[in-house]
């Protein structure tokens, strides 16, 4: 099992490489996404809840694409 530290530099890295590929011509989808876990960086998993906030289901179905 990954440590806190681990996956906190994890997605160091993660966020890194996005900020450096994340054009069109440069997208690599095998460095982003991971099949264990969906997308690596600050994806949480669905239907986790906190005392404090609504579930990320519940938060995804309130989302709405921005219209043109």
């Amino acid at each position: 099992m990954e440590g806190a530290e681990d996956r906190e530099n994890q997605v160091k890295r993660d966020l890194a490489n996005l900020t450096l590929v994340l054009k069109k011509d440069g997208l690599n989808p095998d460095v982003m996404f991971c099949c264990s876990r969906g997308i690596r960086s600050c994806t949480p998993v669905f239907g986790t809840t906190s005392k404090s906030s609504v579930s990320v289901s519940e938060r995804l179905k309130r989302v709405r694409p921005p219209s043109e």
